[in-house]
């Protein structure tokens, strides 16, 4: 049982990490898209400013699937072990 209980620790240290490794990814795509559609909204252009947030969406949706995978792979593998 003893065992069993370190994995579970260990399990939830992984996913932890997993969580804070995207989270940081995420937060800098937020700093990068507030950059990026701030010079295009101070030059004007609406329509980059628009795409940006698009291509930020998609990008935060993405890291996000993949977070969850990443988790996923981690709890799959401690319910085998």
């Amino acid at each position: 049982m003893a065992q069993r209980g370190g994995t579970v620790v260990a399990q939830v240290k992984r996913i932890a990490e997993i969580d804070r490794e995207y989270r940081a990814r995420i937060a800098e795509k937020e700093v990068m898209l507030a950059s990026r559609k701030a010079a295009a909204d101070a030059e004007g252009d609406a329509e980059r400013a628009g795409k940006l947030r698009e291509e930020h969406a998609r990008d935060v949706a993405r890291l996000r699937e993949t977070m969850e995978r990443e988790k996923d792979k981690v709890r799959k593998r401690s319910s085998r072990g």
